[in-house]
């Protein structure tokens, strides 16, 4: 039957959310999916998402033909890392994903998602597009798509040949999007569902764990509509040397959570610090940050050394050096034939 469909457990992480979580809490009403549970974790709101998630726990209790349950949560305000790993240690699903309380789903996500995994038994995790957003005068206007192709064919990047690879190519915006684990699964490589917790882009750390413990299957869909918030965590720019070294020992620290060989844990370290180091070299050529940039270009030729693979990703250890040289130059020429 329709509605004996696995359990799906959707995992929201909200602090005073109370603006925006009904547009989220009504996308999740209108899932055509039959088996859903809303894990909520209010992360020490002082306003009333409380009182908006207990309205939408009695409606959605109310359905006919589907279930529909909300799960919530209340804790003292931790950060998005620590609230997560509340959220995701008490799932109750077959499957479970992640969204944010100011994002929402486009018709169909889940029903898209599950089927797109159940038909790879071989798989771990889905991934599907998202599309930003921002409100202007009251409407929605679209913003940035993100890929998680990026000019990879989807059909190659199934094939799952070293999902590690693929994830080390990925540009900075991999972090936005939408991603559904089997749960048994995900609990055979990590079974406390723990991974290094920060106030933000805990995305990077999760992420990490299942590329480097399983395959994927990529639906190249817009899934998921992500709102470019003013002053929200996840568009808040990194500026802090001191943040991009929790974010990028954080990413690697949570391998040591999976139960796999120390070998493979070794490798996974190395791509997704080589991933990270990347997005920083940008950042830091354009803070003028000399001491941090030649750190993690260190960590990119280290990198290469041990896994040569790696080689056909980026520029050279030149490039990145010059590119750092000139790059007061280069933005000086591009404001003039811009004036032009």
């Amino acid at each position: 039957m329709e509605n004996e469909k696995p359990l799906v457990s959707i995992i929201t992480t909200a602090y005073n959310s109370e603006k925006w979580i009904r547009t989220l809490a009504d996308s999740i009403l209108a899932q055509d999916y039959p088996n859903l549970e809303w894990v909520v974790v209010n992360d020490g709101s002082t306003d009333s998402t409380e009182s908006i998630v207990f309205e939408y726990r009695d409606r959605f209790a109310a359905l006919e033909g589907r279930t529909l349950k909300v799960k919530y949560i209340k804790q003292a305000n931790a950060g998005l890392g620590p609230a997560t790993i509340t959220g995701m240690q008490n799932i109750s699903g077959a499957y479970f994903t992640q969204i944010d309380s100011d994002n929402y789903y486009k018709s169909g996500a889940i029903t898209k998602l599950y089927e797109a995994l159940s038909s790879h038994p071989d798989a771990l995790f889905a991934q599907a597009d998202c599309q930003g957003f921002r409100i202007v005068d009251g409407k929605e206007v679209p913003a940035i798509r993100f890929s998680y192709a990026y000019g990879i064919d989807s059909d190659l990047m199934n094939k799952n040949e070293d999902p590690l690879f693929y994830f080390a190519q990925e540009k900075k915006a991999f972090l936005f999007g939408l991603w559904f684990v089997d749960t048994e699964k995900y609990r055979q490589v990590n079974p406390t569902l723990l991974f290094t917790p920060l106030k933000k882009l805990q995305d990077f750390q999760i992420l990490g764990q299942l590329y480097a413990s399983g395959k994927k299957v990529y639906v190249p869909e817009v899934l998921l509509m992500m709102y470019f918030r003013p002053g929200s965590l996840s568009q808040d720019s990194v500026t802090d040397p001191q943040t991009f070294d929790e974010t990028f020992n954080a990413g690697r620290s949570s391998i040591d959570f999976l139960q796999i060989p120390n070998e493979q844990k070794e490798r996974a370290k190395a791509f997704i610090g080589f991933r990270y180091a990347k997005s920083v070299l940008s950042e830091t050529r354009e803070q003028r940050n000399w001491p941090v940039f030649r750190r993690y270009l260190k960590f990119v030729v280290s990198a290469r050394k041990s896994y040569p693979v790696l080689n056909s990703i980026g520029q050279s250890r030149s490039y990145y050096y010059w590119s750092y040289r000139f790059y007061p130059l280069r933005k000086l020429i591009r404001r003039f034939f811009k004036k032009k």
